[in-house]
């Protein structure tokens, strides 16, 4: 399920919640709290795999030199990121851009730049405390039967889920906005090294040029083909003006026939 771009992390930590804590339940089963355990477990691990794998495909992808333009790797927000996430061990903003950024593209932006595997699982590790934690609990809970089933344990549940889900809520938008505003203080205080030219995007800078190039002559080209259009209409215009004008002036009773 990680492997699908359009499937989020909280959807797999919210059902492996909810069904291996119903299953837990059953019995002859361990009990609610193994399997909400066993359901952090699986989904840490899917997790982690998942990031590798979406690595791999980025740095499969990376090898093309198109795939290299499009991610913007020789421009100046790009090489801020990277930098961040090139910071050893478990720095803030690489913490908050592992976790809080979006699970397919953030893996795969690590591949392209060849970033190093065990530095990125290392800074994606707090994202059990953050979000897989709180919300397999949340879908644990959806399930929860208990010993009792009365309306004060009811509320309680509901209450704890709903906390839950606000811490992880506001977890996830607070390390939004810190990466973000990490990754704009990175770009204003280091901005002219960021700018210079590097010898492994060469070849970037040189398809950037050429793209570059190319839309300049095919707007030329437009640019030609409307004038010449507009010229064109032009004189079929002119053309119809000097004919009529033109027979007015070989036929002058037919006007006045006409007008009588």
């Amino acid at each position: 399920m990680f492997l699908c771009p359009i499937v989020p992390g909280s959807a797999v930590y919210l059902f492996a919640g909810v069904v291996l804590g119903a299953q837990s339940q059953l019995d002859g089963r361990p009990g609610f709290a193994v399997g909400v355990l066993a359901a952090i477990v699986a989904s840490s691990f899917a997790k982690l795999t998942a990031c590798v794998g979406q690595y791999l495909m980025g740095y499969l992808a990376g090898q093309s030199i198109k795939v290299q333009q499009m991610v913007g790797v020789d421009k100046v927000p790009t090489r801020a990121t990277e930098k961040i996430l090139k910071q050893p061990g478990l720095s803030l903003g690489k913490v908050c851009i592992l976790v809080a950024g979006p699970d397919f593209p953030t893996s795969m932006l690590c591949g392209i730049l060849r970033l190093s595997i065990p530095q990125m699982l290392i800074g994606t590790m707090p994202v059990i405390l953050v979000s897989i934690i709180p919300q397999v609990l949340v879908g644990g809970l959806i399930t929860y039967q208990g010993s009792s089933a009365d309306d004060g344990s009811s509320s309680v549940l509901s209450m704890v889920s709903t906390a839950v889900t606000g811490f992880a809520a506001a977890s996830q938008a607070g390390a939004t906005l810190l990466f973000s505003w990490r990754i704009m203080k990175t770009v204003e205080q280091d901005s002219e090294e960021l700018a210079k030219p590097r010898p492994e995007h060469e070849a970037v800078a040189e398809l950037t040029k050429q793209d570059c190039h190319v839309g300049l002559v095919t707007l030329k080209r437009r640019f030609r083909w409307a004038l010449k259009a507009a010229t064109r209409m032009r004189n079929a215009h002119q053309s119809t003006v000097v004919r009529h004008s033109c027979r007015r002036k070989a036929h002058p009773g037919r006007r006045k026939e006409a007008s009588m």
